[in-house]
């Protein structure tokens, strides 16, 4: 079982809040402003990361010797602080930097690197990898 995402199983416990176009809407705000502070993307200054008083209080639960942390709320608030949590668990971890988005300029693909020295780049080396590298051979072969 994975250390760095047992909440998956969140989303399986309990019955998924439905959703309404505008929790859509909420859910792109958060998930702009979470690449905004994770990744420092630009104009990130100006919309701002995902601030303290602005998560929302998680439910704990306190049994049989355990705590437990499990996401709150209604709507898009449920999905809000169950990512939060898998965010937050990353960073106790040390998993978080491992996270990144893919260097190419048309993908927006964030993933989890795997390599031994935390060293990708692109998401998946046959698709984004080999345009780059098929852009550089053709301009290197132009220059000569």
């Amino acid at each position: 079982r994975s250390t760095l995402f047992p909440y998956t199983t969140l989303f399986r416990s309990r019955t998924l809040p439905l959703l309404t176009e505008a929790d859509r809407m909420s859910l792109i705000e958060l998930r702009t402003r979470l690449f905004d502070g994770l990744f420092g993307r630009p104009g990130a200054e100006e919309r701002g990361g995902v601030e303290a008083g602005e998560a929302r209080a998680s439910l704990l639960t306190i049994s049989h010797g355990r705590i437990e942390i499990t996401p709150a709320g209604h709507g898009w608030r449920y999905f809000e602080t169950a990512l939060l949590l898998i965010c937050y668990r990353a960073q106790q971890i040390g998993a978080l930097r491992r996270l990144k988005t893919c260097k190419s300029e048309e993908c927006d693909v964030v993933f989890y690197d795997r390599s031994a020295n935390n060293s990708a780049v692109w998401h998946d080396v046959r698709v984004c990898g080999n345009r780059a590298n098929v852009r550089a051979f053709r301009a290197r072969t132009r220059e000569r």
